[in-house]
C-alpha cells in the first residue's frame, strides 16, 4: 500500500523564454558596489644608540622596508614594522580579515591612495609589557622618512610593482590640523607650555588623495592582480641626533632639573616612532549578500 505523501510525479519543464532568462540571470548574480576604503597602518622606528647621558643617535637602516595591508585582524604585524609586543592587529590597524586579501570575495577598483601621518605612535620593544610609550612624531624623523622612503604598490606577490615616488608625494586623506600644549613635556620655569603641530600631509580633506592608473584593480583572492602590498623602503640610512644635528651633539644630552638656573632637566627617548596610515580609495565590488 501506497503511503501518504510519498508518491512521485514528473512535471515537464519548460524553457525559459530570452526575457526571463535574463531576469534571472540578473537575480543570481546581483553584485553590490560601494565606496568603501581599506586602510592599513604601519610603524618606522628609529633604534636609539649610544650610552647615557648621551649624545645618542636613532637610526632606520636602508632597506628595512615595511608593508601594508600584508596582514588582517588578528594578526602579528611584524611585517609593517610592529614588534610582537605591540600584540595582534585590530580595526584600529586595518579592515582586511586577510592577510594580503580582500575580504568576502570582493573586487576593489582602486581609483588613488592617501597616507596619514598620525599625531603619536604607540611602542613596545620585544619582551616588554604594556602600557606602550606613546611617541609624538619626532619632526626630523618624520621630514627625513618623507625625503627618503619610496613608495611601491604590489600585486601578484610582488611580480608586479608600481612605483609611486617618495612618501611625501602622497597626500593626506584625514588627520588632525592646528596643534595642542604638551601637558607632560618638560616645561620651562617661566613662558607659556610647549605646544607642538599635528603632522600632515597636505590639507586633511577626504579628497585629497594620489590618483592612480585607470585600471588597478586588486582582486579577490586565487585571481591575478590579487595579493596587495604597498611597501615603504627607506632608499639611504636614515640617522637623528640628539641636540637636533651633529654640530650640537655636545648639548644633546641628558640633564637634571637645575632650578636655580631655570633647567627643568631633560631626558631623551629611548627611540623614536611614527605611525602611518594608508587609505586606498575606490569602490569595493562584491558579490550581492543577504544582508548588502
Amino acid at each position: 500500500m501506497q503511503r501518504p505523501g510519498t508518491s512521485l510525479s514528473r512535471r515537464p519543464v519548460m524553457a525559459l523564454d530570452p526575457c526571463q532568462g535574463q531576469a534571472l540571470d540578473a537575480f543570481e548574480n546581483q553584485i553590490r558596489r560601494t565606496s568603501y576604503p581599506y586602510y592599513s597602518k604601519t610603524k618606522h622606528v628609529a633604534v636609539r644608540s649610544g650610552e647615557g647621558p648621551g649624545p645618542y643617535t636613532y637610526t632606520i637602516n636602508r632597506g628595512d622596508d615595511v608593508r601594508a595591508f600584508a596582514y588582517g585582524v588578528g594578526d602579528g604585524r611584524g611585517v609593517a614594522g610592529y614588534t610582537g609586543a605591540d600584540g595582534v592587529a585590530t580595526i584600529a590597524d586595518t579592515n582586511q580579515s586577510d592577510r594580503n586579501q580582500t575580504t568576502g570575495g570582493q573586487n576593489l577598483i582602486i581609483h588613488g591612495i592617501a597616507i596619514q601621518p598620525l599625531a603619536v605612535a604607540f611602542h613596545l620593544n620585544e619582551s616588554e609589557s604594556g602600557p606602550h610609550r606613546i611617541r609624538p612624531a619626532d619632526w626630523h624623523l618624520l621630514a627625513a622618512l618623507f625625503n627618503s622612503v619610496s613608495v611601491e604598490v604590489l600585486l601578484n606577490g610582488g611580480e608586479n610593482v608600481f612605483k609611486l615616488g617618495l612618501m611625501g608625494m602622497l597626500p593626506g586623506g584625514g588627520g588632525l590640523d592646528g596643534g595642542a600644549p604638551g601637558i607632560v613635556d618638560a616645561q620651562a620655569i617661566a613662558g607659556m607650555p610647549r605646544s607642538k603641530p599635528y603632522p600632515t600631509n597636505g590639507w586633511p580633506v577626504r579628497n585629497n588623495f594620489f590618483k592612480l592608473p585607470e585600471g588597478l584593480v586588486w582582486r579577490n583572492q586565487s585571481n591575478s592582480d590579487s595579493q596587495f602590498n604597498v611597501r615603504y623602503t627607506p632608499q639611504r640610512q636614515i640617522v637623528v641626533n640628539s641636540g637636533g644635528s651633529p654640530e650640537n651633539g655636545a648639548s644633546g644630552v641628558d640633564t637634571f632639573p637645575d632650578l636655580d638656573n631655570g633647567q627643568p632637566g631633560y631626558v631623551y627617548p629611548t627611540e623614536l616612532a611614527v605611525e602611518i596610515m594608508t587609505f586606498l580609495v575606490g569602490e569595493v565590488v562584491g558579490p550581492r549578500t543577504r544582508s548588502a
